[in-house]
């Protein structure tokens, strides 16, 4: 673990003007750059920066964002239930009892981490949930009283992972039902909840004729098409430089478009006990946090896969995160806990610094 003093930040960047010509963008005529943010799901802010021919059309887009976000993150709340839904968290209290009818996201998000549970041998897996509750728990009590910053005993640990079993998942898409076989399990897709409802709400709402636009959900940004101002043909997006002392600080700055770009860290969840770091990514072999990195960026095509990946390649060495990014077809940057940073070729040609 590190002993690092804590400075949250903020991390999206976009050199966006008011008023801009409809160069590079679909259509013709002029544009407008409109921006708005919201609170409330996933645990984060979600803030959307978008080009649109006018005020009317961009509220359309933003609106439909922000609702199929806020249905998806009912649907795969683990700490709440819903009238009138079942979700995760229904899901895990009848574990051991009956299977559970959901939503087709469910079982479609459930079925993508069953895929990469496989690909990644098990560094992804969302049956972790007792694993990674004993860890919220302690980082929960530390925010209240920063005495009370402790680190959990082997034995807590070691009886969380019992219940940590991925086989008894059981899956199926036609009845569209989600069984958890053994008392005690507990569903957790935090890895992956956010990325895939983003990617989703971006998707489904570019029918109202959005398509330049940057969505960034805590970690997570979804970049399509370019800014329309008639000098770029990139957005440009920050990498927060880790545990930096002061606000606007960053690692490097990525110049992309029609990708997602999700970062996977230590240095805004975490807790301290002892003088040591404890970051919330953690390593289902070790039972503790991974602590090979600070920050893992994931370029990708789909952001709900690139969290996963993003997660996945946190946590494994170095020489099986790298291979598994390039296995998979995306590109990486990874900076390391003493400062170092690596970064596939793709990842270079578009870095400001290292590019």
């Amino acid at each position: 673990m590190r002993n690092r003093k804590r400075n949250v930040l903020g991390w999206l960047t976009g050199w966006l003007v008011p008023l801009v010509l409809f160069t590079g963008c679909t259509g013709g005529g002029t544009a407008e750059k409109y921006s708005t943010h919201f609170y409330g799901v996933f645990d984060t802010v979600v803030e959307i920066q978008a080009y649109a021919e006018n005020q009317e059309s961009f509220q359309r887009f933003a609106e439909s964002v922000e609702t199929r976000m806020r249905e998806l993150h009912q649907l795969f709340d683990i700490y709440h239930t819903y009238d009138g839904m079942n979700n995760l968290k229904t899901v895990n209290d009848q574990a051991g009892k009956k299977p559970v009818q959901v939503a087709e996201e469910a079982i479609d998000l459930l079925s993508l981490y069953s895929e990469w549970y496989t690909k990644t041998g098990g560094a992804v897996d969302p049956t972790l949930g007792p694993l990674l509750a004993v860890w919220h728990d302690y980082r929960e009590a530390y925010q209240s009283d920063p005495s009370q910053g402790r680190v959990p005993s082997e034995e807590e640990l070691e009886a969380a992972a019992q219940l940590c079993v991925f086989s008894g998942l059981e899956i199926d898409p036609e009845a569209s039902t989600l069984y958890l076989k053994h008392p005690g399990m507990r569903l957790d897709v935090g890895a992956a909840a956010k990325g895939y409802a983003a990617q989703l709400a971006a998707e489904e709402s570019s029918k109202e004729g959005v398509f330049s636009y940057l969505i960034s959900a805590g970690g997570n940004i979804i970049a399509s098409g370019a800014p329309c101002d008639g000098r770029r043909s990139k957005w440009a997006v920050g990498i927060q430089q880790p545990f930096a002392e002061t606000a606007g600080q960053y690692a490097d700055v990525l110049y992309v478009t029609d990708c997602a770009v999700v970062t996977s860290g230590d240095y805004q969840r975490y807790y301290v006990a002892d003088g040591k770091i404890y970051g919330h990514i953690i390593d289902p072999t070790t039972r503790m946090p991974a602590e090979e990195y600070h920050s893992v960026t994931i370029l990708g095509e789909y952001s709900g896969i690139s969290d996963l990946l993003s997660t996945a390649a946190f946590i494994l060495p170095y020489p099986e995160s790298r291979r598994l990014v390039e296995e998979n077809g995306a590109d990486a940057i990874w900076i390391f806990s003493d400062g170092r940073i690596e970064a596939t070729e793709g990842a270079v040609q578009v870095m400001r610094d290292l590019g």
